[in-house]
């Protein structure tokens, strides 16, 4: 046994004097970990341009500061000095209507007063059930006017919409609108205050927890 262990530690030292033998004439030579590899290319893709053989005219959506471009199969809006277009699931935006889109992240706030189904109503001429009146409106028109319109709320005002009579959005009566925002605040109100409440069990119970664990280490002081 002992002539083994002698043998194996005689290997050990021939080895550990041939690798300092052969690092010494420079025989072996540390090869470094190679590069990691790039990231991934993050593609970005953009909508297919939409080809107008003139500056497209637009209409104003009822109920809304929305303009949209009717007479093409596919949403493109203007809304705040942006043309908006939905694409594949996401938003894009751009200072022209024909192009330079960038990305959106997100869906824009103003989309959520649109009438989803705007289309079927432009192709009747009908708005909450009445006529509707519609005007088309030139680009050169829009591209002048938009910003004093939003300013002065000129489309807010119910007799420029083309339409006459009560309103209804998406089948949605406008005075049932407001009763249901009337609810909605109602319970936000209710809901902070049942939160305050509940803040206020959880300091009086932790208060509570408080004082009864210094009545038992008083109680504890006391035994001792």
């Amino acid at each position: 046994m002992k002539r083994l262990i002698f043998g194996m530690f005689s290997i050990l030292i021939v080895l550990a004097l041939a690798m300092g033998s052969a690092w010494a004439q420079g025989r072996i030579t540390v090869v470094p970990p190679p590069p990691p590899p790039p990231p991934p290319k993050v593609v970005v893709e953009f909508p297919p341009p939409i080809v107008f053989a003139s500056p497209p005219a637009v209409i104003v959506l009822p109920e809304t500061e929305v303009y949209v471009v009717p007479e093409i199969d596919v949403d493109l809006f203007f809304y705040g000095g942006w043309w908006w277009r939905p694409w594949r699931g996401g938003w894009y935006r751009s200072r022209d209507y024909a192009s330079g889109w960038v990305v959106y992240k997100g869906v824009p706030s103003w989309y959520a007063s649109v009438y989803p189904r705007w289309r079927d109503n432009f192709r009747a001429r009908v708005w909450g059930g009445h006529r509707w009146d519609y005007r088309l409106i030139p680009h050169h028109e829009l591209r002048s006017n938009w910003k004093v319109w939003q300013e002065k709320g000129y489309w807010k005002d119910q007799r420029n919409w083309g339409t006459q009579g009560r309103h209804y959005h998406g089948g949605r009566d406008l005075g049932q609108g407001r009763m249901e925002r009337r609810e909605q605040r109602q319970d936000f109100r209710e809901g902070r205050r049942q939160d305050r409440m509940e803040r206020g069990e959880q300091r009086q119970d932790f208060r509570e927890g408080h004082r009864q664990d210094r009545m038992e280490r008083h109680q504890g002081d006391v035994e001792r």
